[in-house]
């Protein structure tokens, strides 16, 4: 299993909480929805991204990384609610990429039998 998912640099890895009012408030009290709070729901799918997640808010970029078997994958999310699939996981990669509107540089999402999930 190989996962290298890089986004552009640039990207914005926060944005505006909708349910804020900012009227009347200064921006820098502003609050806001941060990329490293999206897998934090606890499950299994979000337990397992997030270990492979990192992020440079300076850079603007995000990436998840892996390189191994897909159980070793799958034995992030042992500890975590529910279960999960491999599926599931690059599922929540691509929410993640809809959610904050990032375009990836490099995408592959390779499992022990050579299929890219990425070209699906």
């Amino acid at each position: 299993m190989q996962i290298k998912i890089i986004s552009e640099p640039k990207q914005k890895l926060k944005y505006l909480d909708p349910n804020f009012d900012t009227e009347g408030i200064d921006e820098e009290d502003y609050e806001y929805v941060y990329c490293e709070d999206f897998f934090s729901s606890g499950y299994a799918a979000d337990c397992i991204a997030n270990s492979i997640f990192e992020y440079d808010y300076e850079k603007g970029i995000a990436k998840f990384e892996f390189e191994g078997t897909d159980n070793e994958l799958m034995e992030y999310g042992e500890d975590c609610d529910g279960s999960a699939e491999l599926w599931d996981i690059y599922e929540r990669i691509e929410k993640f990429a809809e959610e904050f509107n990032v375009d990836w540089e490099n995408c592959e999402f390779i499992d022990d039998s050579g299929e890219d999930w990425s070209e699906n």
